[in-house]
């Protein structure tokens, strides 16, 4: 029998030897029923795009499930607004180049776990307002 998509998830990040890696693959794997067929087909459909685009497992698809793993778990975002998260990520995976969408992923990552813009030693900055959204916004000449 087959593995599941959020077992086989799980057993991709912990075969990374990465402490961080097998955090967010057990963590994929503990909220994956928490999350509507569409949002599970969505996340599903955008992992084969970064596999397709060739993004490296470390950091960009590590840091790709921690935001979804982070808005579920530590943010407790509602569907709307995880499903305009899903949205974002979408475009980003679809336009961006690697380096920004690593930087997209991380800062995600970041600010479901922390609720900021900016999250390192030397300097925070955290987002007061609990109303917000997500919203690409294409660069056109």
């Amino acid at each position: 029998m087959p593995a599941s998509f959020e077992d086989s998830v799980r057993v991709a990040l912990e075969n990374t030897r990465s402490l961080d890696a097998t955090v967010v693959g057990a963590g994929f794997f503990s909220i994956w029923n928490q999350l509507a067929i569409d949002q599970q087909m969505v996340i599903k459909k955008q992992t084969f795009q970064l596999r397709r685009k060739k993004f490296p497992l470390k950091t960009h698809i590590i840091n790709y499930f921690g935001a979804i793993v982070n808005a579920i778990n530590v943010e407790k975002a509602d569907a709307g607004t995880f499903n305009d998260y899903l949205k974002v990520a979408g475009k980003v995976i679809e336009k961006a180049n690697a380096r920004q969408a690593q930087n997209f992923f991380a800062a995600s990552r970041a600010f479901f776990q922390h609720h900021a813009l900016r999250y390192d030693k030397g300097f925070r900055l955290y987002a007061k307002d609990d109303a917000y959204s997500f919203d690409y916004i294409e660069d056109i000449p």
